[in-house]
């Protein structure tokens, strides 16, 4: 099954890291499989932190990568925007959030002046950020979501709130959906990465730790999928392959 397999797609939280700790060995899986002649890549839902500080932490975890290695969900909402052409852009999220749309050429609006809106995680997320969101999202031409993950694991694998915690009451309270979800389980991010990297789905292996969004996401696209949970029910999570198989297909040790 991997003979067909050039790149492997790791997602980051539970998968590689838990919250400021990484997983045990995960630094010498990445570097295994990259001797092997693998390309080695990183998805994450993840749009508060920029993909250079992602890069950064992944490093001081030994995890040897470029920025352009890293697709996270703000960076692809920056792209879909700069490719779509949308302007007056109102930023509800993170200031990391907002680096990734400047780095593409973007200058937040405010509120009332705003066209389009992003939504992205924001681990301030206030009363007053909803406000300000709920103002824009009443007259904005497009409502992008950089995800609705319901939780996502933190340092010694307790589940927080997800992009969801935002992007929900700002639907309910303006009574529309977003027009576009970004990440997970949407393909998207997968998408980006072959036009990026040349690749074809079939070449892809994605890592994951979410049957709901890193599996689905795969199956969607065309690609195979390793699922990472040492709790998972093979009946009821199908993925090509699971923690045992990947173990000792690429010598991957973990508790």
């Amino acid at each position: 099954m991997l003979d067909s397999i050039t790149t492997v797609v790791f997602d980051l939280d539970g998968t590689l890291y838990y919250g400021d700790f990484p997983v045990r060995n995960a630094a010498y899986t990445v570097n295994q499989l990259r001797k092997i002649g693998l390309q080695i890549l990183f998805l994450t839902n993840n749009s508060v932190k920029t993909r250079k500080q992602i890069r950064n932490k992944l490093q001081r975890m030994e995890i040897q990568c470029t920025e352009n290695e890293i697709i996270t969900s703000g960076y692809t909402a920056a792209l879909y925007a700069k490719y779509n052409n949308l302007t007056d852009i109102y930023i509800c999220g993170s200031e990391g959030l907002r680096e990734e749309f400047e780095n593409a050429g973007f200058t937040a609006c405010s509120s009332k002046d705003a066209k389009n809106l992003v939504i992205g995680y924001d681990p301030d997320f206030s009363y007053t950020k909803l406000s300000e969101a709920f103002s824009a999202a009443l007259n904005a031409e497009h409502i992008i979501a950089c995800n609705k993950e319901r939780s996502f694991p933190g340092n010694d694998n307790t589940l927080l709130p997800g992009c969801a915690a935002m992007v929900v009451p700002i639907e309910y309270c303006a009574n529309r959906p977003a027009d576009v979800v970004i990440g997970k389980p949407q393909t998207r991010m997968l998408e980006l990465i072959c036009r990026e990297h040349t690749v074809a789905p079939n070449q892809i292996l994605v890592v994951g730790d979410t049957y709901e969004s890193d599996i689905l996401m795969a199956q969607k696209f065309g690609c195979q999928s390793a699922y990472f949970n040492g709790n998972h029910d093979k009946t009821k999570y199908p993925a090509d392959i699971h923690l045992d198989e990947l173990s000792r297909l690429c010598t991957y040790f973990h508790d």
